[in-house]
């Protein structure tokens, strides 16, 4: 039988991410958007970027920084998770001359990700999401932002 000391120095195995499986992820908690993801150019990495928007004809233009989210995350070798970013476009506050606002979600990383801790990240995104809609430009044109979050 194992000491207590034991447990606390054993290294669980951490199995390294792919990328559908990732794309499984973000599909369940967003079904109705897009996430794209590459592998860095040195390797060991995979970039990823989410969008609100399903494919291309849900940009504004067919441009996908026109999206309005921008959620940026990588997942060096599989299993270390640093977000890059995440901001929604917001309306920008009466008087103002800026064409758009943004409001931005704190930065996450996260040691040795699995596909529960992820999935919690996104569900958070999520919740993000959904509790700045109400101020954000008019998307109606282009997708049911309703269907989104």
């Amino acid at each position: 039988m194992k000491n207590f000391n034991e447990f606390l120095t054993e290294e669980v195995a951490v199995v390294p991410m792919t990328a559908e499986e990732i794309k499984v992820i973000w599909a369940k908690v967003f079904p109705n958007s897009f996430l794209s993801i590459g592998k860095g150019a040195l390797g060991g990495g995979l970039y990823a970027t989410g969008y609100l928007a399903k494919d291309k004809s849900e940009f504004s233009n067919g441009i996908s920084n026109n999206d309005p989210l921008r959620y940026r995350f990588n997942i060096d070798n599989g299993v270390d998770y640093e977000e890059d970013g995440a901001s929604l476009l917001q309306n920008p506050e009466k008087g103002s001359f800026m064409a758009f606002s943004s409001v931005k979600l704190r930065k996450k990383n996260i040691k040795k990700i699995d596909a529960k801790k992820l999935e919690k990240r996104f569900q958070e995104v999520k919740a993000f999401v959904k509790a700045n809609v109400g101020n954000m430009p008019d998307y109606s044109e282009l997708f049911d932002i309703n269907s989104k979050v």
